[in-house]
C-alpha cells in the first residue's frame, strides 16, 4: 500500500503543472494563497502540508493515513540527510586542515630529505641499502667507495651493483684480489700479503684467497682449493698459507685447474703423482685413471705436463716414493729435473740431485742430510738407476745393509725385468747386496716443490 500511495503521490507532483495552468477542479498539487501546499485529487479531495503539519481532507481513511506515513518517511529522511550533510561538511574541514598540516611538514622535510640523499652512502650513519640506492639519489657520482648496510663496498656506477668490500670479514668480502686492492687504496687501508675472503652472494659461496697487495697491483697467489673457481696453487700452498693440515681432494692451478689428492701428511704440501697396485703399469705421458682419491687399488697417474706444473714455484722438486722399504725408510730424491715417464728412471737421475732415505721429510732435511750425486757412481746410476740406497748412502762409506730401491732394471731404456720392454715400468726394493728385490706394490709416488715463496 505504502509503495502504491508513492506512486500515486508521484504522478500528482509530476502534474502539478496543470494545476496551477487550469485552475480548476482536476487532480494536481499547487501552493495556495496561505503558502501551503496542497494535493488535489478531485473537487473535493485535498491535501494540506502547512507549516511541516498534513491536514487531510475528504479523503478515505486509508488513503489519508497513508499519506501521513509517507509523509513522515520523508520528513525523517530529510533529517537524516541534513545531518549527514553537516557531519561530512565537519569531517571534510578536518581532512582540509590534516592536508594542510602534511603539506607544511612537507616543505620542512623536502630539503633534509633532499641532503639525506645527496651524501647517502658517504657516511656509515647514512649508510645505504644498496649501491642502486647510493646512484638512484645522485647518478652523477662516481664508481667507488661507499657505505652499504654499515659496510664499505667498491660500487659500479655503470652496473649500479657491488663489487665487495674490504676483504676483512664475510661480510666485507669482495670479488677479487683486484676490487680488494682498489677499495682499500680509496679508503687508506693498509695494503699486505694475507688470506682475505672473496665472493659475493650467500656465506656459503663466499671463500677465502691468498692475495698479495701493493699500491698498483694485486695477485692472486691462491685460492683455497674447494674448487675450479678457487683453485689452490699447490698443495704445499694450502698447507703454508691456509693451514691445512688434512689430506683432501682438492682443485689446485687457477689459470687452468686440475683435480689432485693433497697429502698433508709428513711435513704437508704433497701431490699424489702414480700410484699403482700391479706387477708393473704402462708407460704414458698422459692423465690416466682417477688420481684424486685417497685409494690406491687403481691404476692412476697424473698427466706429465701437471706434474711439471710445480716447476714454476721451485726450481727443484721433492718426489717421495711412498711404498716403503723392507726397513721402514722412506726414499727422497730431489732434483731439477722435469718428469718424463717414458724415459728411463722418469727422467729424474738426468741432472743434478740429491737423495736421501729416511722414516721423514723432516728427518731427510735435519738429522740425515740428503747425500750428493757423484760422477763416479754414474756407471752405476746409468745401468740399474738406483734410486736410494749403495748409490746414496754408500756414497759415504754408510752402511745401510743394501736397502734399495730400483726402477728399469739393467739398462737404458724402461723395462720391469723380464716382464715388458721399453713399455713399461715397476719398482721393487731389498735389503740384501742380492740382486733379489721383489717387486713393491702397492706402488704410490708423490711430489712437492721444495720451496715456495710469494
Amino acid at each position: 500500500m505504502l509503495l502504491k500511495a508513492s506512486l500515486w503521490l508521484l504522478l500528482l507532483l509530476l502534474d502539478q503543472r496543470h494545476a496551477f495552468v487550469r485552475g480548476d477542479d482536476a487532480p494536481g498539487m499547487f501552493v495556495d494563497q496561505n503558502g501551503g501546499l496542497q494535493i488535489q485529487t478531485g473537487p473535493s479531495n485535498t491535501v494540506n502540508f502547512v507549516a511541516n503539519n498534513l491536514v487531510v481532507n475528504a479523503l478515505p481513511a486509508a488513503t489519508a493515513g497513508e499519506f501521513i506515513g509517507l509523509a513522515n518517511s520523508l520528513a525523517e529522511m530529510g533529517a537524516t540527510f541534513a545531518a549527514t550533510t553537516t557531519t561530512l561538511s565537519s569531517r571534510l574541514a578536518d581532512t582540509k586542515a590534516q592536508l594542510a598540516q602534511t603539506h607544511a611538514k612537507l616543505n620542512v622535510l623536502q630539503p633534509m630529505k633532499k641532503s639525506l640523499c645527496a651524501n647517502l652512502g658517504m657516511l656509515r650513519a647514512n649508510s645505504a641499502s644498496s649501491c642502486a640506492a647510493v646512484f638512484a639519489c645522485n647518478s652523477s657520482l662516481p664508481s667507488g667507495a661507499y657505505w652499504v648496510q654499515d659496510t664499505r663496498v667498491l660500487c659500479n656506477n655503470v652496473t649500479r651493483m657491488s663489487m665487495g668490500g674490504d676483504g676483512s670479514s664475510v661480510a666485507a668480502a669482495g670479488i677479487s684480489c683486484e676490487s680488494i686492492r682498489v677499495l682499500r687504496v680509496a679508503t687508506s687501508l693498509p695494503l699486505f700479503t694475507s688470506l682475505f675472503f672473496i665472493g659475493l652472494g650467500t656465506t656459503t659461496g663466499i671463500t677465502r684467497a691468498y692475495c698479495a697487495l701493493t699500491a698498483t697491483n694485486a695477485t692472486l697467489i691462491s685460492g683455497d682449493g674447494t674448487s675450479a673457481l678457487t683453485a689452490a696453487a699447490s698443495c704445499m700452498h694450502l698447507n703454508l698459507f691456509f693451514s691445512e693440515t688434512t689430506s683432501a681432494v682438492r682443485f689446485i692451478n687457477p689459470a687452468a685447474p686440475f683435480q689432485v689428492y693433497c697429502d698433508q701428511s709428513d711435513g704437508g704440501g704433497w701431490m699424489k703423482i702414480l700410484q699403482y697396485d700391479a706387477p708393473y703399469y704402462n708407460l704414458t705421458r698422459s692423465a690416466a685413471g682417477n688420481i684424486a682419491t685417497p685409494d690406491i687399488t687403481t691404476f692412476a697417474k697424473l698427466s706429465d705436463n701437471n706434474i711439471n706444473y710445480l716447476k714454476m714455484f721451485s726450481a727443484q722438486r721433492v718426489y717421495r716414493y711412498d711404498s716403503l722399504s723392507p726397513t721402514g725408510l722412506r726414499p727422497y730424491l730431489i732434483t731439477a729435473a722435469d718428469y718424463n715417464d717414458l724415459l728411463t728412471g722418469q727422467n729424474l737421475l738426468s741432472l743434478f740431485y740429491q737423495g736421501c732415505e729416511g722414516p721423514s721429510f723432516a728427518n731427510c732435511s735435519n738429522g740425515n742430510a740428503f747425500r750428493n750425486k757423484t760422477t763416479s757412481y754414474q756407471g752405476l746410476e746409468s745401468q740399474d738407476k738406483s734410486l736410494i740406497g749403495d748409490v746414496f748412502l754408500g756414497l759415504f762409506n754408510i752402511s745401510n745393509g743394501c736397502d734399495r730401491v730400483f726402477t728399469d732394471y739393467g739398462g737404458t731404456t724402461p723395462n720391469c725385468f723380464n716382464n715388458c720392454s721399453t713399455t713399461c715400468r715397476c719398482f721393487s726394493a731389498g735389503n740384501t747386496c742380492l740382486d733379489s728385490h721383489p717387486v713393491i706394490r702397492p706402488f704410490t709416488m708423490h711430489a712437492r716443490p721444495l720451496t715456495v715463496g710469494v
